[in-house]
């Protein structure tokens, strides 16, 4: 009994030893998985590919260069702000919510990026092993998307839930993908697929970069006029543009005059930063009219434009000193060519522009450097009345182009014995500002940036549903009243 007692001991020794050795394999085999899973992502193989951790939101940058001035500014208000784990590639900023309550309030103090989004899902499209179709990867996309915390930050930001969506897609994504995958939110939380052409209150949008797809959900945009650029009919650029119209002085309700406005470049940048004055153009040229009309309705600012030649007296179609300013860049006799000589043209630009302009307007024109510019001084001058004298106070000299130098000057009305030209010195709003070229101009882009306003919500909010429904009861009711009175009609007939 003793030696049977025994062996059985032996044997339940070493089977036990067995097992711990099994669950340790099975513990270290379950551990390495693990770490492949950490390193590939989930690898939830049911998924069709595997989903990587990602950051909370990403913010479009303005420009491409990490030491541009303008992501500098955007990285100082990230980390102003709070948020953590922030990183920059391929001209994103992509970031973490931080320890603040309101990260809706933080994320409105970030002025100097295009927009915002929220990441819904990042996933390793590699990593599947057969192609996915449209619908199979609208169904893996709906499963592993984080919706809810998303539609949290839509909501917070836009203070009212979404009820049309949108869905938009590059085209290195399976056809179709964008159809199904709103079919599957319709069915999930209800909502309308807003037709093309019109603006929904959430649009996704599905990126697909080096074998990863981003699911991201626009929370905050900049618009697009005070980026800069982006105009349909392009023209001078938009920096230039600012710091001639910054120059002027603008206020609400001035009478800002361009008679030669071209494509209207400069009269835009001026309507986008004073919107509450009233803006005219005037121009030779038809087309020119057309391009500029067009580039004011892309911006929905309103503007005035007269087809006529400020060049002959009375051409410009305003009273005597009716006009609080003026802003002009005439031909230079290079890309569009001057009939005459150009110092008759330039002075009969002058005289007019000085018989409408106000005595305590101002004017600020553009030139190139060299016999441009001198011919413009030269003209001014002897477009001077014996009442009046309009002299310049200020020039300032910046790169236009690799081979032109643009110069901008700044006239007023002073007494005539202090008739002097002014030299080369910085206006008042430029600060500390570099003398002339390549720094001054980025010294301009700078100031224009510091005046950018905040993000506005990626759609307008949209109506209350209680709103709605008042709206909605006056139609019900006038049905309802239909039909009674045309029951009560057919009553009275049977009887």
């Amino acid at each position: 009994m003793l030696q049977q007692s025994g062996e059985l001991k032996r044997h339940f020794q070493w089977g036990w030893m067995a097992c711990r050795v099994r669950a340790a394999c099975l513990w270290s085999r379950w551990c390495v998985l693990a770490c492949f899973a950490c390193l590939a992502g989930t690898g939830d193989h049911s998924l069709g590919f595997s989903v990587k951790p990602h950051a909370q939101y990403l913010a479009v940058a303005v420009s491409d260069r990490y030491r541009d001035s303008l992501n500098e500014l955007a990285l100082s208000e990230l980390e102003s702000s709070g948020f953590r784990n922030i990183d920059f590639a391929d001209g994103r900023w992509y970031f973490d919510a931080g320890l603040r309550l309101s990260d809706a309030r933080a994320l409105a103090a970030i002025k100097h990026v295009a927009s915002i989004r929220a990441i819904a899902l990042c996933a390793n499209l590699s990593t599947a092993k057969d192609p996915l179709s449209a619908r199979e990867l609208a169904l893996r996309v709906d499963e592993a998307a984080k919706w809810k915390a998303t539609l949290k930050e839509l909501t917070a930001t836009r203070r009212c839930s979404p009820s049309t969506l949108r869905v938009v897609s590059r085209r290195s994504l399976p056809a179709g993908l964008e159809q199904e995958l709103e079919k599957l939110l319709v069915r999930r939380f209800g909502w309308r697929r807003q037709v093309r052409g019109r603006k929904a209150d959430i649009t996704i949008h599905l990126c697909a970069r080096g074998g990863m797809l981003h699911v991201e959900v626009p929370l905050l945009y900049q618009e697009k006029a005070v980026l800069g650029g982006g105009l349909p009919r392009p023209g001078l650029g938009h920096v230039e543009a600012w710091a001639c119209a910054r120059s002027l002085q603008i206020e609400s309700g001035d009478l800002v005059l361009d008679p030669m406005c071209g494509k209207g470049t400069l009269l835009a940048e001026a309507a986008v930063w004073w919107p509450s004055a009233n803006f005219v153009g005037c121009d030779v040229d038809k087309d020119q009219l057309d391009c500029c009309r067009s580039n004011f309705e892309w911006l929905q600012r309103e503007v005035s434009l007269y087809h006529t030649d400020a060049t002959k007296m009375g051409g410009i179609p305003f009273q005597d000193g009716s006009v609080d300013k003026v802003l002009v860049a005439p031909p230079w006799n290079r890309q569009y060519r001057i009939q005459g000589d150009p110092e008759v043209f330039y002075c009969s630009m002058f005289k007019e522009i000085l018989r409408v302009l106000h005595p305590a307007g101002r004017l600020v024109f553009l030139g190139a450097s060299g016999k441009t510019i001198h011919k413009l001084e030269v003209a001014l001058r002897n477009a001077q009345k014996e009442h009046r004298c309009f002299r310049i106070v200020s020039k300032r000299s910046f790169f236009l182009t690799r081979s032109v130098t643009g110069v901008m000057a700044v006239a007023e009305n002073t007494p005539c014995e202090n008739s002097e030209g002014a030299g080369w010195k910085a206006l008042p709003w430029e600060g500390q500002a570099p003398e002339n070229g390549r720094d001054l101009y980025n010294h301009w882009r700078h100031l224009r940036a510091l005046a950018f306003p905040e993000l506005r919500p990626a759609s307008e909010p949209i109506r209350d549903d209680n709103e709605t429904l008042r709206h909605r009861l006056p139609k019900r009711f006038l049905v309802l009243v239909t039909v009674l009175l045309g029951l009560a009609a057919f009553r009275r007939q049977v009887l």
